[in-house]
């Protein structure tokens, strides 16, 4: 049986895999993570930021869009830990945290993003190219300039 988000060749049990996000993570090398999957969730980051502080103005919107957010950070830096985070992945986040940072600019009520996203792309860039940061593996990331 194969657990949905993962590949496995083994059932799904406690001590095999957990649920972070609704994303399986799993706890044994055998299984890898869908990381399409992972790509659409963040690229519905721009979009969960709108909805959420804006269905619940009150702190509590950003704050359950800022657990997601670190959440889905989190998982990408242990994939990348694991040498298995795939360059579209990463260009994916990029894109989306760009997107968030324009949000967070251009419109009212969002100065509380700007953290949340910086706190982020802090994470990320600790990950990318020591020689050319504008690079993950080699390979420019969003934007692309000229």
């Amino acid at each position: 049986m194969t657990v949905p988000g993962t590949s496995s060749s083994y059932p799904a049990s406690s001590a095999t895999s957990a649920t972070l996000s609704g994303i399986m993570v799993p706890t044994e090398p055998r299984e890898t993570i869908d990381q399409v999957v992972l790509r659409r969730w963040l690229l519905l980051l721009p979009t969960f930021l709108l909805l959420d502080t804006s269905t619940h103005p009150a702190p509590s919107g950003l704050l359950s869009w800022q657990l997601g957010l670190h959440s889905l950070i989190s998982l990408m830096l242990a994939l990348h830990a694991q040498d298995q985070l795939e360059w579209d992945t990463m260009n994916a986040a990029s894109r989306a945290l760009a997107e968030c940072w324009s949000i967070s600019l251009c419109w009212n009520g969002m100065e509380a993003a700007k953290g949340v996203v910086q706190s982020a792309g802090g994470r990320l860039k600790a990950v990318l190219d020591k020689d050319d940061p504008t690079r993950y593996k080699g390979r420019l990331l969003y934007p692309v300039e000229g």
